[in-house]
């Protein structure tokens, strides 16, 4: 398999003890590595068992390399034997890559938007773990979804920091303590955002109840 790789060993010999080490130069281009990953990847996988390859945050893409969209896009239109996965956190970002004319992976593949996990599934799931640890398993789980909406990162920060108070011991309010403790927690990152609006974000903040709510508490 290094013979797929476009790396140059070098050998050297110690003259003391006689040892023989081997070292590899890469490419200069690093571009090369990954191109020759996917042709091994490619040479390796069967049409009947094929590999997986997912690119996580591929939105990200042209953040590392302004011609590196063009330059993937050139190895794997040519594979054959890979399923390719790309996954992104941001939507429309996707979509630019996905549905612009002028991109190079314009209608690469199939765009599947993920919606929010179903209520009901998500219950289930968070009710046979909280199980484990408390015998309030299907409130708790009840109320971390009412709260997040089953947003599903929103939930699992939640239901990871409920999961921590509960071992600590379990109170009627535990979920809405677990809430104002995350808050706190965040407090910062809230006030560098804060900073980034102009003065109409900030009077259109200040004037929604929710928010005035929260500045109160977050003040107490």
């Amino acid at each position: 398999m290094v013979r797929n790789f476009r790396i140059v060993p070098l050998l050297s010999v110690d003259p003391v003890t006689n040892n023989v080490e081997i070292d590899f130069h890469l490419h200069v281009d690093s571009f090369v590595h990954l191109e020759d990953v996917l042709n091994l990847i490619e040479k390796l996988s069967e049409d009947k068992n094929r590999m997986i390859v997912v690119f996580d945050e591929f939105q990200d893409l042209l953040a590392l390399d302004k011609s590196l969209d063009k330059r993937l896009r050139s190895v794997i239109q040519f594979h054959k034997n890979i399923n390719y996965v790309m996954l992104g956190s941001s939507e429309s970002m996707m979509s630019q890559i996905f549905e612009n004319k002028k991109s190079p992976f314009y209608h690469f593949g199939q765009l599947f938007t993920l919606k929010k996990i179903p209520h009901d599934e998500f219950l289930v799931f968070l009710n046979h773990r909280f199980a484990t640890v408390t015998d309030k398993s299907i409130e708790i789980s009840g109320q971390i979804l009412n709260f997040t909406k089953c947003h599903p990162h929103y939930t699992q920060q939640l239901a990871f920091h409920v999961w921590l108070a509960v071992e600590r011991g379990y109170s009627n309010q535990i979920v809405n303590q677990t809430i104002e403790e995350i808050i706190m927690l965040r407090d910062n990152d809230f006030e560098r955002l804060w900073n980034t609006f102009n003065n109409t974000d900030k009077k259109v903040l200040i004037d929604d109840p929710f928010f005035r709510e929260w500045v109160v508490m977050r003040r107490m």
